[in-house]
C-alpha cells in the first residue's frame, strides 16, 4: 500500500510495516485513500515525501521501571528515556536474530525482546 492513494480492489486492506526503528500502520479499501493510523500516545506524526496526508508511526520503544512497563511508543521519547539501558529498541533487529539479550526491568527483573515486543504490540 502507498499512503495517499486509493485502493481499487477487495475489502478494507490493513498494512503493517515493522521498520528498524519505527512501526507503520495503514489502512484503506476499495475507493478510499490508504492512510497511515494513528495511536495515542503510542504514535507520532513523520514527515512522508510526496504524501498530501500525514504518515503515522510508532517508534519501537519499549521502557521499564519497577519491574513493569513504564512507557511504549512516542511515550519512551516523551520521557527522554529512549537511550535508558531500561529500554529496549531496535527490537526487529534483536527479533530476527533471536538474541539473547535481556532489558534490566526493575526489581530484579529482566525482559526477554519478544516479551518486550509483545509489550508494545499489544496495546496496538
Amino acid at each position: 500500500m502507498t499512503t495517499g492513494t486509493p485502493a481499487t480492489t477487495g475489502g478494507m486492506r490493513l498494512g503493517v510495516d515493522f521498520g528498524a526503528g519505527i512501526i507503520v500502520i495503514a489502512a484503506g479499501g476499495p475507493g478510499v485513500i490508504v492512510r497511515t493510523l494513528e495511536f495515542p500516545d503510542l504514535s507520532r506524526e513523520y514527515p512522508g515525501a510526496g504524501v498530501t496526508c500525514p504518515v503515522h508511526g510508532v517508534p519501537s520503544l519499549v521502557t521499564y521501571a519497577d519491574g513493569k512497563v513504564a512507557g511504549a511508543g512516542s511515550s519512551v521519547l516523551r520521557q527522554g528515556a529512549e537511550d535508558h539501558p531500561a529500554t529496549a529498541r531496535w527490537l526487529r533487529r534483536y527479533l530476527l536474530e533471536n538474541s539473547p539479550v535481556q532489558i534490566p526491568a526493575g526489581c530484579g527483573r529482566m525482559v526477554k525482546y519478544g516479551e518486550a515486543a509483545a509489550d508494545l504490540l499489544i496495546p496496538l
